[in-house]
């Protein structure tokens, strides 16, 4: 009889030992996820919409960060683009008409169905002097961003 209530014992003990590594494992995990060890803004980036003294609205995009920003392009609305660089600590302050139409870009025939672009109507090349935009993603070399402009 005690060689049975001795198994049961160690089989409990296995069981809560078993439940405790696991509490111990979701929790560590949790925490860890939650740590903010890495940075929804890689880049440093701080985008803004600003007013110049014309009363023209001028997106600001700033590199804060440490190293200059490569091959940068920046997507505003998923519907114009602007490419270029930014040094360090530079603030870029961006017109409409620095933004380009992602229609208005050369495409091969035959991918995505681009061709039948041609048979309608295309918007502008560029963004119109009033467009304001609400959401920008940047992509550098040096990592992306996406942020709600503001």
């Amino acid at each position: 009889m005690s060689k049975s209530s001795s198994k049961s014992k160690n089989i409990q003990i296995q069981r809560i030992a078993a439940y405790l590594v696991y509490v111990l494992i979701s929790l560590v995990s949790v925490f860890w996820g939650f740590s903010g060890t890495g940075s929804a803004n890689e880049l440093g980036a701080d985008v803004a919409l600003v007013t110049n003294s014309a009363g023209i609205r001028l997106v600001s995009v700033q590199n804060r960060s440490n190293a200059p920003w490569s091959n940068v392009t920046i997507i505003t609305d998923d519907h114009f683009l602007y490419i270029g660089d930014i040094p360090v600590d530079e603030t870029v302050m961006l017109e409409a008409s620095s933004f380009r139409s992602i229609n208005a870009l050369p495409r091969a025939n035959g991918i995505y169905s681009w061709e039948l672009l041609e048979e309608s109507s295309l918007p502008s090349d560029y963004a119109s002097p009033d467009y304001v935009p609400s959401l920008a993603g940047l992509r550098a070399d040096e990592g992306t961003h996406l942020e709600r402009v503001r």
